[in-house]
């Protein structure tokens, strides 16, 4: 599954920040019926990383695939 989070008000290495923490923290509990549970994020800033807020969002959805090409369970 996908999903996006928006955190207005950030510049872009508080929103890796953000995500590096959200990453660790799943991957560090333990779900009763699976187990445990890892997550592949991708962070993109608007306007950092582009002025168009589509195209932002189409780079968090590659770098979202980049993390999953490079081995899951981190954030790009």
């Amino acid at each position: 599954e996908e999903f996006l989070i928006l955190l207005p008000g950030i510049d872009a290495a508080k929103a890796a920040q953000v995500a590096e923490r959200l990453r660790v923290q799943v991957a560090a509990e333990v779900f009763e019926q699976v187990g445990t549970v890892t997550v592949s994020l991708g962070v993109a800033h608007y306007p950092t990383y582009h002025d168009d807020p589509q195209q932002a969002l189409r780079l968090a959805d590659k770098a979202l695939y980049m993390a999953k090409e490079q081995g899951r369970n981190r954030t790009v």
